[in-house]
């Protein structure tokens, strides 16, 4: 359905700011608002810390169009000006470190 990624050079971290937890459903709503076919992200990170995969892994993602032939991307939802610490984000970040370990790891800002 998607273009596959031939190569995956970055690990993009982007935080999801909501007042009230958010998930995959919710993400991909507003993402199909602004043209989306799906999430644009590859997993999501709700505020309890559950992981929940969004667009399949291999393919190009819909959230930097600089980055999304060669990148994963992992949206964390957060409390509006709230930075998340390293362990709401260990688990999927590990899990991608080692699948991808050339991968620069880069936390970027809606």
């Amino acid at each position: 359905m998607y273009k596959q990624r031939r190569q995956t050079n970055y690990i993009l971290i982007y935080l999801e700011e909501w007042e009230e937890d958010a998930g995959l459903v919710d993400i991909e709503a507003v993402q199909r608002s602004k043209g989306a076919l799906s999430c644009g992200y590859h997993y999501v990170v709700r505020k309890d810390g559950t992981v929940e995969t969004g667009r399949d892994e291999g393919s190009y993602g819909w959230h930097d169009h600089q980055r999304n032939a060669d990148s994963v991307a992992v949206a964390v939802v957060v409390d509006p000006g709230v930075v998340p610490s390293d362990a709401e984000t260990y688990k999927i970040l590990e899990t991608l470190r080692v699948k991808y370990p050339n991968a620069e790891v880069v936390e970027t800002y809606l």
